[in-house]
């Protein structure tokens, strides 16, 4: 079997420009005004930058203290996941802490079990030409990071007396 590896697709600048510029519900200047930013600063800071792209490159660098303020106000974590995965590391999202009894803590340990079920299916099914596309490993993603999930949720439910 060939080796299997992922490779970098999108900039920084690419996942912070589709960020702001492809929000399925928020236009730009709907962004800026809940950030407290100018649009047309939050435009410029989304396109090529003079220092690295060329003297004739009309926009700024991206204000990284208004990097949670934009992930926040867009719920697009591409910009965090594209740095998480060239550190090699991945963020999974933290469960709200709670008190389970031992019957919603078995319901979530299965839950668990199933969630890892679902991603080992979805490995078998994506290697059997040999070959991960795209899709297959977004769908590889997606498992990996719900059982993970699941798992965190299963362990925020337990209640140290």
């Amino acid at each position: 079997m060939k080796a299997i590896y992922h490779k970098l697709v999108k900039t920084l600048k690419q996942a912070t420009y589709d960020t702001i510029h492809h929000h399925p519900t928020l236009s730009v200047e709907a962004i800026a005004e809940q950030m407290g930013m100018s649009a047309s600063y939050l435009y410029r800071s989304a396109t090529l930058d003079p220092d690295t792209d060329g003297p004739d490159a009309s926009g700024v660098r991206f204000p990284l203290k208004q990097l949670i303020p934009l992930t926040r106000v867009t719920g697009d974590y591409q910009v965090l996941d594209l740095i998480e995965f060239t550190l090699g590391r991945i963020a999974i999202p933290l469960p709200q802490p709670g008190k389970g009894s031992t019957t919603d803590m078995q319901t979530k340990a299965l839950n668990a079990v199933v969630e890892f079920g679902d991603l080992i299916r979805e490995i078998n099914f994506s290697i059997t030409d040999g070959n991960i596309s795209e899709e297959d490993r977004r769908r590889i993603e997606r498992e990996g990071r719900e059982a993970v999930q699941s798992i965190m949720v299963l362990l925020q439910s337990i209640e140290i007396k």
